[in-house]
């Protein structure tokens, strides 16, 4: 499972809620079923999203339904893509949809409960990720969001236990370096903290959102020049694949440093 799709806070929502809806229940719309067609979109949208193409995931995810609204994971994929894309709330509808469809897959609790934290609903982040977590004890994305809320609660122990749990499940997933990064740096242990921003993003340096956030490390420790070179970096990435929500954050906090 690629975690690494749900790692940034966004406030934005989508402006297209009603249309993708009326796209995905329109009854009229014919549903031909060919499992060699849903394999084929399947992994086609799987691979837009890996190559951060959230958009095109998301176009994708919809014409896999429109032949096979029953396939739960096609709705957890959908979710993602709109989680990526800053649309929270119709994400939650469409995990629900999954869940509804197949009670059993961990995921499907797990990515939700990243949403939940996200809207800091925290009750129901933890109660859906201890749910992943019985469902699956391996789905690292529920041990990294049990971690996040327990460093939000000050209890920095438990939290790196879990952060430690998901390294010995997974230790090449770069995504749970930068979890424990964000929340070291919450709890102000500022010297752990960006030793692991900085393990996350030599193991992968596509992601913006990593060096965003190591910006915010940097300011919050008074490195400027290091933040500027962090935002300038984040908004490179951001502009191939084009990753408008992460694109103006950067820019914005860049301009709010040039203007200081």
């Amino acid at each position: 499972m690629k975690f690494l799709l749900l790692l940034i806070i966004f406030s934005f929502v989508s402006c297209e809620k009603n249309e993708e809806q009326k796209f995905l229940l329109d009854d009229n719309k014919p549903n031909i079923y060919s499992a060699e067609a849903s394999l084929s979109l399947y992994l086609k949208s799987q691979n837009l999203m890996k190559q951060q193409k959230y958009k095109e995931a998301e176009k994708s995810y919809e014409k896999l339904l429109n032949i096979e609204p029953n396939f739960s994971k096609a709705w957890e994929g959908l979710a993602e893509s709109k989680i990526m894309q800053g649309d929270f709330e119709i994400s939650i509808e469409y995990l629900n949809k999954a869940i509804i469809l197949n009670s059993n897959i961990s995921t499907h609790y797990s990515i939700r409960a990243l949403v939940n934290y996200y809207l800091n609903l925290f009750d129901k982040a933890t109660k859906d990720a201890i749910l992943a977590n019985s469902i699956d004890p391996k789905d690292t994305l529920a041990l990294i969001v049990l971690g996040a809320i327990k460093s939000f609660e000050g209890d920095t122990v438990t939290s790196n236990n879990y952060y430690e749990e998901a390294i010995q499940i997974s230790p090449d997933d770069s995504s749970i370096y930068f979890w424990r990064a964000k929340s070291l740096r919450f709890n102000r242990m500022y010297e752990n903290a960006l030793k692991d921003f900085d393990k996350a993003i030599i193991m992968d340096r596509s992601r913006a959102s990593y060096f965003y956030e190591r910006a915010v490390l940097y300011i919050q420790i008074n490195e400027l020049d290091k933040a500027k070179s962090d935002l300038e970096e984040a908004i490179e990435i951001s502009k191939n694949p084009r990753n408008s929500l992460m694109l103006e954050k950067s820019k914005l906090l860049l301009n709010s440093l040039n203007n200081e």
